[in-house]
Parts: structure tokens; sequence; C-alpha cells
């Protein structure tokens, strides 16, 4: 799936950040939209975000789904803190909205995360062949990246507050 589709879905003069658009190129070179053997890049993001957010559509304004799992789980960036999509953190949307987290602190990460097999697909092997790929063509990340798809509560936080906001009560667990 070429970059354009993804920076299609995005504000107006707003761009998709680098390490997107080279697993994009990545996905044309080798011919699929997998990633990994279990995530995809995803050219219906809005869509599949308007269905996880439905209790709180508000939440939706905040995160860019840009890949899914086959499990169905999203993959976006939170522009939680910021609007600079470089320095977004990648988060994990479960599907049942049960296992929520943080994956890695900004897209180079998350690029780099994949090819080294720190992820949450297969059996976290290492992907050489997108290892190789990248190389050249984004900065490897400084060692201070998390080492491991840690959970991180304010992402959990800030969802539960989002549909209390919208329907009144805080969600039962496992039906964000």
């Amino acid at each position: 799936m070429g970059p354009a589709i993804l920076e299609s879905q995005l504000p107006p003069h707003t761009r998709l950040p680098k390490a997107l658009q080279l697993l994009c190129e990545f996905s044309i070179e080798t011919g699929t939209d997998f990633l990994t053997g279990n995530i995809a890049l995803t050219p219906n993001g809005p869509e599949n975000l308007e269905a996880w957010v439905r209790m709180a559509p508000s939440l939706g304004t905040s995160l860019f789904v840009f890949a899914r799992d086959v499990a169905h789980a999203l993959f976006a960036l939170w522009m939680y803190e910021t609007r600079d999509l470089e320095q977004c953190p990648v988060v994990r949307l479960d599907s049942e909205g049960v296992e929520n987290r943080v994956v890695a602190s900004n897209p180079s990460d998350f690029a780099w995360c994949l090819a080294d097999g720190r992820s949450i697909d297969d059996d976290g092997r290492p992907m050489p062949e997108l290892q190789a790929w990248l190389a050249p063509r984004l900065a490897r990340p400084a060692e201070t990246i998390r080492p491991t798809w840690a959970t991180d509560n304010a992402l959990d936080v800030w969802i539960r507050a989002g549909i209390t906001a919208a329907v009144g009560r805080p969600p039962i667990r496992g039906r964000s």
C-alpha cells in the first residue's frame, strides 16, 4: 500500500511520518501489506477507528490508525501530548479493549521493533529483510527505546476517562 493512501487520511498539511512512509514502501517492494506474519498496513483506518471508538467518538480525534493485526487489534499514532506525528507514541488498541498498550515511543521505534522481532505477533523473530531494507533509510533509535511491548497505564486511563465522559459511567472491563 502506497504512503499516499495513508497520508490522504490525515488532516490537510499533515505529513505521514518518515518511518510509516518507509513501511509503506517496503510493503510495495515485497508485494504485501503484511509487515510481519500478523501485522498489516490498512487503508481502512478511519472506518476501523470509528468502530473501535463507537462509545466515545472524541477519543478518535487523538488517534491515527495505520495498521491492524489478524486479531483485529489496531495500531495507531496517539496524539495525546503532541501533534508532531514523528514524536507520537504508537499504540495497540485491542479488539476487545482489554489490552491496550503503548508499543513504541514513536513511529521510528515501531519500525525497528518490528524489524528486530520485538513485537506482539508471531514468535518475536527478527526480520532480516526488513532490517536490511531499513538500515540505509532510517536511523536506528537510541538504546532508550522500550525493550518490550509494555502496557502503558496512561493510555488505559485516558481511554477509560473518554468513555466515562461520553456515556456517564466507567466502561465495563473488557468492553471499552
